[in-house]
């Protein structure tokens, strides 16, 4: 890289409103690769002959990939330059993207579909790199910048893909993806600065590091298994939403699911807010304020299950719910050592996405077995437990830990 090139140290407190939008944009591209093939699944089925079930798993593949990234990559982040990494990654995300486009059978699409998220965790490197850099008073509301833009590329990117797949087919989708990727790597190295590695550790110790981070740290259990509960939850959702909405109308195509990710997206605003709340009022208090939106979220879209309002405001509160927490979470955890912080949220995203897996699993499996209701059910079950974990672990936290 350019020796002129400000190193991180040097820009500490001074991130710029462009470096932070380029470092939103990466995050949201990252995160959306991850569900483009949500409502992808008549298309994908229609074209490789399988169920449109079967195709339902490349989302679940997917988030194992990230799962496996978040373990054996994420590290780096704290051994490496963290720019070089990151864009190293994001490379490599866009040509998998490429190789989905270019997939001639099922096999080698799900192969593309662990690869996606095996190197989508350029978000999770992208906002401790981001928590680094943002003087801490304003951490909160970086990262709520930030979480924005990974949220919004999560809940446009069905939108997104359902009109891209109707018009142009699913190919297109994942072409176009990886062009945008290549596209954002290019503006990433130009405006940001470098970032020194924060240790000289190992590989392997690091990996054995994770785990004794996370045995050290009540606070990142705290909030990993918190959010990794209410995540499974959203996941749940979304992983059998479209296979419940095309059940009742299959003539809508794709972009009718992709559709209610405008509802979500209307959400996604909430990110920001939720960082200055987590500023202001503290993590654990916000974390409650996300909760309960995604209790009541849950409690409308089973309410008014026959109803296409209904449906979408329920979503737009769930994705409220999800946001807030996920922000006050990552407020929490930025807080706990400064030089790991690329691991602490390694550890969490660990934790959060295998959450998110398991949900998307299990709710395929009672989607099939016991219809959308038993989805929901489970899905408000799941949330209801994240507020147990909360509850339980506040109990044991000391007098001084934060509000």
């Amino acid at each position: 890289m350019p020796d002129a090139q400000p190193s991180a140290e040097n820009v500490q407190g001074t991130l710029t409103k462009s470096q932070v939008l380029v470092m939103a944009v990466l995050c949201a591209l990252s995160a959306a690769s991850l569900y483009y093939s949500q409502v992808m699944v008549e298309a994908l089925a229609h074209s490789f002959g399988v169920a449109s079930s079967a195709t339902a798993w490349q989302s679940g593949l997917s988030q194992a990939g990230y799962v496996l990234g978040l373990i054996f990559l994420v590290p780096l982040g704290d051994r490496f330059e963290k720019r070089r990494v990151i864009a190293t990654l994001a490379l490599l995300s866009g040509c998998a993207l490429l190789l989905a486009a270019l997939a001639t059978s099922f096999p080698v699409a799900l192969l593309a579909a662990a690869l996606i998220g095996l190197f989508a965790t350029t978000a999770s490197l992208s906002i401790p790199m981001a928590a680094s850099l943002a003087a801490p008073t304003r951490r909160g509301r970086v990262i709520g910048q930030l979480m924005l833009g990974l949220l919004s590329g999560i809940v446009l990117s069905r939108l997104i893909a359902g009109i891209v797949t109707e018009t142009l087919g699913w190919r297109a989708m994942y072409g176009l993806a990886g062009v945008c990727q290549f596209l954002t790597v290019f503006l990433f190295v130009r405006l940001m600065p470098v970032a020194a590695a924060t240790t000289k550790e190992r590989y392997d110790r690091l990996l054995v590091s994770l785990y004794a981070l996370y045995r050290s740290e009540l606070e990142l259990r705290t909030a990993a298994w918190r959010g990794a509960l209410l995540f499974a939850a959203f996941s749940a959702f979304w992983a059998t939403f479209s296979l419940h909405i095309l059940a009742g109308t299959p003539s809508w195509g794709a972009i009718t699911p992709g559709l209610f990710g405008i509802a979500g997206g209307i959400g996604a605003l909430v990110a920001p807010v939720a960082g200055r709340l987590a500023d202001e009022r503290g993590p654990h208090t916000t974390f409650l304020y996300g909760l309960y939106c995604s209790l009541a979220g849950l409690v409308l879209l089973l309410s008014f299950d026959a109803s296409l309002a209904g449906q979408a405001v329920g979503i737009v509160v769930l994705d409220v719910g999800v946001q807030m927490a996920m922000v006050s979470n990552q407020t929490l955890i930025y807080a706990l050592q400064p030089a790991a912080r690329t691991r602490i949220n390694g550890v969490y995203m660990i934790v959060y996405f295998a959450g998110g897996t398991l949900g998307a699993g299990a709710a395929l499996i009672l989607w099939q077995r016991i219809g959308w209701t038993g989805v929901l059910a489970a899905c408000c079950g799941l949330a209801l437990a994240s507020g147990l974990v909360h509850w339980l672990t506040r109990k044991r936290q000391p007098q001084h830990a934060l509000p």
